[in-house]
């Protein structure tokens, strides 16, 4: 027996005027992804050096970093990029360390994700393979700080690296057929859980709403001077992808956000970046109807953290 939630719940302090949403379970429509991403360290605790400063030195601490790599840079890129995948299309959960992948977008979202992690993993094979090499270098560039208990075997390099993801799912079911009172212990859990992790899931989208609309009114704002600011396409089209997702993250059917998301896209339908660079007409009626939606937006968020940060801004 799945747990149904029928709790209507005043989202974002809804007014007769706008609708009130239905409380419903978001994780019933994902997916929980436990994404390992494991590196070594590449820098230690360095002892025997003297620092000249007059604070005590139980306040000062010292550092060397064990080797230094181009191959293992690009390792540290492949998983930014795999993280950055994860922040554009899942959602926060309740669960410390998951993610919620909509059902709907997960063979989309996990093919891409594949290709990022098959990409990371060839980095660390090449690593792996340079790995003598850079081990030398760093005794000839650390001298005396060079430790050698600190540097895995070539063989062994390999095992201090991980890439690895899993999707879960968390349920209930089958409890009631094994104590009563443990499964309405976790059936009321599960609603007070239901309840959070829909307002969590509703602040994210906000959030990632909001910063992406205050970026592109802030630059089609004049400056103080009034000229114009640099403009770049990534301002729209960051803003229509996140649009075009919308309908898939919009796990609780919130339709005060729908609403304002449908009003964006009418804006920007059929217009390209060199449109609104090239007139400032144009540019001046955006700007006051994004700085609307701007103004409806900054009611909605409550308190959420920002779980997006876009290049570029």
């Amino acid at each position: 027996m799945e747990l149904e939630i029928s709790q209507e719940i005043d989202m974002f302090n809804a007014t007769p005027e706008t609708p009130v949403v239905k409380q419903v379970d978001v994780t019933q429509q994902c997916f929980h992804l436990d994404m390992t991403l494991g590196m070594y360290g590449q820098t230690r605790k360095s002892g025997g050096i003297e620092v000249i400063t007059d604070a005590k030195k139980d306040h000062v601490l010292t550092s060397k970093f064990l080797f230094k790599s181009k191959k293992y840079r690009e390792i540290v890129s492949a998983f930014s990029e795999i993280r950055r995948h994860m922040d554009y299309y899942c959602l926060p959960s309740q669960k410390r360390g998951f993610r919620l992948v909509p059902k709907s977008i997960l063979p989309s979202f996990d093919e891409k994700l594949k290709v990022l992690m098959e990409q990371a993993q060839d980095r660390i094979n090449e690593f792996a393979i340079q790995w003598p090499g850079i081990v030398a270098q760093a005794e000839i560039d650390l001298g005396e700080l060079f430790d050698p208990n600190q540097y895995p075997s070539a063989d062994a390099i390999r095992t201090y690296f991980e890439v690895d993801r899993e999707y879960l799912n968390f349920n209930i079911t089958g409890m009631e057929n094994t104590s009563a009172e443990l499964y309405l212990e976790h059936q009321l859990r599960a609603i007070e859980k239901a309840e959070a992790g829909a307002r969590q899931v509703e602040n994210a989208l906000c959030s990632a709403f909001e910063e992406l609309v205050e970026s592109l009114v802030h630059h089609l704002t004049p400056s103080a001077e009034g000229g114009s600011k640099a403009f770049h396409g990534s301002r729209i089209t960051q803003l229509v992808d996140f649009l075009e997702l919308f309908k898939h993250r919009n796990l609780t059917g919130n339709t005060n956000l729908g609403t304002l998301v449908a009003r964006s896209q009418k804006l920007l339908d059929g217009l390209e970046p060199a449109d609104i660079k090239n007139s400032s007409t144009l540019s001046s009626h955006l700007k006051t109807q994004f700085k609307e939606i701007e103004s409806q937006l900054g009611k909605f968020v409550s308190g959420a953290n920002r779980l997006y940060s876009w290049e570029g801004e």
